[in-house]
């Protein structure tokens, strides 16, 4: 049998391909380093602001490269395999910019994790819930604490978590809102995305920063999420509403997580200004006649903490002020930690 060889020009030039390749890997890998770095610079320098109570201005929004509220959860689901008990937060970005973590140790080696979504609802909270489910970071000791908060109620044909999902390639979201694994093979893929995401981060960020300073407006450049402005209740209120099939998908994530794990609700902070309005009085009639009465029906704990700030608390006029997050923080630390002794 005669032996095939190919010739040398090709042997050559699927060698230059392979270096281009790899080298092309190689700076998308540097390039994902180099922005990790300078997200957390830029939370550290901002971090500065919050402290201090600049309006509108909070920090960190970035761990790892990845945006908290965004993306965070990917990371998380990561860390969460290699540990067997988590405290596992769904819900929005509302208590996570608000968590401190550096006072922060819950009793008996539990570890505190966020499936979060930054634009949240009750469609995201039921996919963050499944991709725990479905991801293998699943622990039996775990407890899952679900937040309920204004954010909760409104409907959006994509959530950024379905976004990200899609960009990760690692899972797919099915039409009910399920989640699958895709392909083994895609694996290297969805590793290569995960660094494409990073360095898309800081883009976005640059080019937020190039816009306010051509713009001359801004005394202090800051970008991004790092300040926003939500302090027109009404506005706020304007994106949300509450249907009869919101509530019934809550309350079915609700019964759901209480028959495979050790629930907790949060009943999240809510600005006065935002409960004065028609939706935050039709929020609070549906968790104080409705919600609350089927948890303590059903043996569900809850915390409630609707009512333990004031508006000038709030940083953005949604998200808590530095000193109010530690205070948050330290609270929930401690009903935590009463919930893992029992």
């Amino acid at each position: 049998m005669k032996e095939v060889t190919l010739p040398r020009s090709l042997v050559k030039y699927l060698l230059i391909l392979l270096l281009v390749l790899f080298g092309a890997v190689g700076v998308v890998y540097g390039l994902a380093a180099l922005s990790v770095a300078v997200l957390d610079g830029l939370n550290n320098r901002y971090m500065g602001y919050y402290k201090d109570e600049m309006r509108g201005v909070s920090s960190p929004w970035y761990l790892n490269g990845f945006h908290i509220v965004d993306e965070g959860f990917v990371d998380e689901l990561y860390e969460m395999k290699n540990w067997e008990k988590d405290v596992v937060n769904i819900g929005s970005s509302l208590s996570v910019i608000s968590f401190q973590p550096t006072i922060t140790q819950l009793k008996d080696g539990y570890e505190y994790r966020f499936l979060v979504c930054g634009n949240g609802c009750w469609k995201s909270d039921e996919q963050l819930y499944n991709i725990y489910k479905a991801s293998g970071a699943e622990g039996k000791d775990d407890i899952v604490k679900l937040e309920v908060s204004f954010s909760t109620f409104r409907d959006m044909d994509v959530s950024i978590t379905e976004t990200v999902i899609a960009k990760w390639r690692r899972f797919r979201v099915n039409g009910d809102n399920s989640v699958t694994k895709t392909s083994p093979l895609l694996i290297p893929v969805s590793h290569l995305n995960l660094q494409l995401i990073r360095i898309q981060n800081v883009w976005e960020l640059g080019s937020d920063c190039i816009t306010q300073w051509k713009s001359g407006t801004e005394d202090i450049i800051i970008p991004g999420n790092f300040r926003n402005n939500y302090f027109n209740y009404d506005t706020v209120a304007s994106n949300c509403h509450m249907t009869k099939d919101m509530q019934k998908h809550v309350e079915a994530l609700i019964d759901r997580i209480d028959s495979e794990h050790t629930l907790v609700v949060e009943l999240s902070p809510l600005p006065r200004g935002l409960a004065q309005t028609e939706y935050g009085q039709q929020l609070n009639d549906y968790i104080d006649n409705d919600l609350i009465p089927a948890l303590k029906e059903k043996g569900i704990r809850y915390f409630d903490y609707r009512t333990d700030y004031e508006d000038d608390e709030f940083c953005d006029g949604v998200h808590l002020g530095y000193d109010a997050g530690v205070r948050y923080t330290r609270k929930l630390t401690a009903e935590l930690d009463s919930v893992i002794e029992e």
